[in-house]
């Protein structure tokens, strides 16, 4: 199977009802990278427009996850 190597860490946050992105191509392509460190957060009940509850996730990843690998 065909994967994409990258040398950065790869955080995804995608919402669980997205009619533009769907989730299932969203995490097939994610499932395909090859990375340091990878997080795919699925929101439940979010699409493809900002909502309170995507926000809020996004907002933990950054803080959690993506600040930690950039102040190292």
């Amino acid at each position: 199977a065909w994967r994409q190597v990258l040398k950065v860490p790869v955080f995804v946050v995608q919402g669980e009802a997205d009619l533009t992105a769907l989730p299932a191509i969203a995490r097939e392509y994610f499932d395909s990278l090859k990375s340091p460190r990878k997080q795919f957060v699925l929101v439940p009940g979010s699409g493809h427009e900002p909502t309170v509850a995507s926000l809020a996730a996004t907002r933990k990843v950054l803080l959690e996850q993506v600040r930690p690998e950039v102040s190292e």
